[in-house]
């Protein structure tokens, strides 16, 4: 009777006990909807098989299972019906939204580990394995997509406990700790600035995805390396032998001091260790990569990169999430305020990044790398990956590309230059003597280019993705909009991709034939509706009333995507479905829409026209029986 009772179906759409076709579909969908926690890092997925492991039959029918467009379709329906059931009970709706979201990524993951699994059993099977391929490939970027608007719109990119909100240090907890001062001009300028935080967020996003991919073994996983691989074994034997033109010291320092190099084999040694860092790096595991460094024998490697107290690299996401609970952390956080009572806090951050900068600029390509793929689509001749590592630590750009192999890559490395610039501009600005001489030193040396804004970032990467191939990417390009808040170009984006053209004018539904795929008509009906649910298309100016809203434009092409969808499930008799989307409609399409579907159901039995009048009253409210 409550539910009858509501009359606003624009916010979230009149459900009950969502009723599946049968037991087991509802089972399967319950099982596959899986949330993001169950694929945290450091945790491997149990939809990946070792070689020594091939997939059972059992997992081969679940993995094919997962191409059913309409088994995929009921667990859409489903998770749309608990937000809506969540946000009925009372929850918090930003709390509905977010859950929902990480549901509907978790449930994208896990298909994309399973056609995963699936296609590296078919390798023998050239048109099965370049199908399975694609169709991981277009579900692990829906997935992402599902990923960065939690990461836009509830994720926070840095504990707000640890700003200080002035220069007093403050405590983080039952360890004591104390945050130095630079580490509250950090947080703070990630938090009170909305262009930084987009950018810490869209950083936070890409490592997230990274370290999916890491824990996965998407790229042919680590390197293997041990312990005293990091160790010069080779150049030591020749140093205690002498003579030559080997090195005569043993020092970090002494290659770059002498310029001489180390042996070819300590050579290619340190390079496996420098690319497992990277990697590390990349996926936002800076602690990881100083535990490898020290247990490969390098321990002046991670003192290099994990300087604490405001200095170190800005750690966002759950890297930051960790950062209070590090015991190492909080020793550098109390170092880093003991140091400030003598130097001007912010000296040693500016001092770190010049020092990262001349490690990034002085490192030479390894041999090794020769033919690793750079930029988005390139290829560079060779590859320092400790310049790389350095150069990200710093923003140096140019030294970083090399090494990337992807457009996420490319996006991250001018993303983190972009949020490790605006810090360091804040950190300047806030500081009393800003004019030091380290801070004039970085103002002086620090790299050239460094995007200002994240709509340079995106003109860098179109530049470095000249093939366009990566970047043409229909979700890519989704991607890149909604972290630019640029929503009419995306709303322009779907309507070129959904509608057919005569309904790209507001008015009518003119009920042609839709260009694109199912799978899109499905992604884009659920985008639509959660850029609703945010407020986003929810009017196209601030003046205008509700009843003028619902033909604005930006609501009539929502209106029409969601329409798509909604003739797309008669088409497939996917008639349980319907009302959970026509609740959505406006009720000028909601009426041609449902005289359409009922007049379909003529051609059924009289327990499925039941059925789809019991669905009508339960999802549409008081809309039901005026409808039939």
């Amino acid at each position: 009777d409550a539910l009858q009772d509501l009359s606003d179906r624009n916010l979230l759409p009149y459900v009950s006990v969502f009723e599946a076709r049968n037991d087991a579909l509802a089972t399967h969908a319950a099982s596959s909807a899986a949330t993001v926690a169950a694929y945290a890092p450091h945790q491997e997925s149990p939809f990946l098989r070792s070689p020594s492991k091939p997939l059972t039959r059992r997992d081969e029918i679940e993995a094919e299972s997962v191409l059913d467009a309409q088994n995929v379709q009921v667990s859409y329906a489903q998770m749309m019906t608990r937000l809506g059931l969540d946000s009925l009970q009372g929850k918090p709706l930003q709390d509905c939204l977010r859950s929902s979201l990480a549901e509907l990524e978790g449930f994208c993951l896990k298909r994309s580990y399973q056609l995963g699994g699936l296609c590296r059993k078919m390798m023998h099977n050239t048109m099965k394995y370049v199908s399975y391929k694609q169709a991981a490939s277009e579900v692990r970027q829906e997935a992402a997509t599902w990923c960065l608007l939690r990461h836009l719109f509830f994720e926070e990119p840095v504990l707000r406990e640890a700003a200080g909100g002035g220069g007093d240090a403050m405590d983080l907890g039952d360890g004591g700790a104390t945050t130095s001062t630079a580490t509250d001009f950090v947080t703070e300028a990630v938090l009170q600035d909305e262009e930084t935080r987009d950018a810490a967020n869209v950083v936070s996003w890409l490592e997230f995805l990274a370290g999916l991919d890491l824990d996965e073994g998407h790229q042919g996983g680590l390197p293997k390396v041990g312990a005293g691989d990091g160790v010069w074994t080779e150049t030591r034997a020749q140093c205690s032998i002498g003579g030559g033109e080997g090195l005569a010291e043993l020092d970090p320092d002494a290659p770059s001091r002498q310029g001489r190099p180390i042996r070819a084999e300590d050579a290619k040694d340190s390079e496996r260790v420098l690319r497992v860092v990277w990697r590390l790096l990349r996926s936002g595991r800076l602690r990881d990569a100083c535990n490898i460094c020290r247990e490969c024998g390098q321990p002046w490697r991670a003192a290099s990169l994990s300087a604490g107290g405001g200095v170190g690299l800005i750690a966002v996401g759950e890297a930051a999430a960790s950062r209070a609970f590090d015991p190492a952390n909080h020793e550098r956080e109390f170092e880093a305020s003991a140091d400030e009572l003598g130097l001007e806090p912010g000296t040693r951050r500016f001092l770190w990044k010049l020092s990262c900068l001349g490690v990034s600029e002085s490192s030479a390509p390894s041999p090794s790398t020769a033919g690793a793929v750079g930029g988005a689509g390139g290829a560079a001749p060779n590859v320092s990956y400790e310049a790389a590592t350095y150069g990200a630590l710093c923003g140096n750009t140019r030294k970083v590309l090399p090494a990337c192999t992807s457009w996420e890559d490319v996006l991250w490395a001018h993303a983190r230059a972009l949020l490790e610039s605006r810090v360091d501009e804040a950190v300047l600005a806030g500081l009393s003597r800003a004019s030091g001489h380290a801070a004039q030193l970085w103002r002086d040396g620090r790299p050239a280019g460094t995007p200002r804004t994240m709509e340079e970032v995106f003109g860098a990467l179109s530049a470095a993705d000249s093939g366009g191939q990566e970047r043409d990417q229909m979700q890519r390009q989704l991607q890149a909009l909604l972290v630019l808040r640029d929503y009419d170009g995306l709303l322009a984006c779907l309507r070129d991709w959904i509608l057919h053209p005569s309904d790209h004018e507001v008015g009518e539904f003119s009920f042609a034939e839709p260009p694109a795929p199912p799978t899109a008509m499905r992604f884009a009906a659920h985008l639509v509706l959660f850029l609703r649910f945010l407020g986003i298309v929810g009017s196209d100016s601030p003046s205008s009333d509700d009843a003028s809203n619902e033909f604005g434009e930006r609501q009539d092409l929502v209106n029409k995507v969601l329409q798509v969808y909604v003739i797309h499930l008669m088409d497939t008799e996917q008639h349980d479905l319907i009302p959970v989307y026509a609740a959505h409609l406006r009720d000028t399409s909601l009426d041609l829409t449902y005289m359409i579907f009922l007049d379909e159901m003529m051609k059924y039995s009289l327990v499925e026209q039941q059925k789809a009048y019991a669905l009508a009253c339960k999802y549409l409210g008081g809309s039901g029986p005026r409808l039939v």
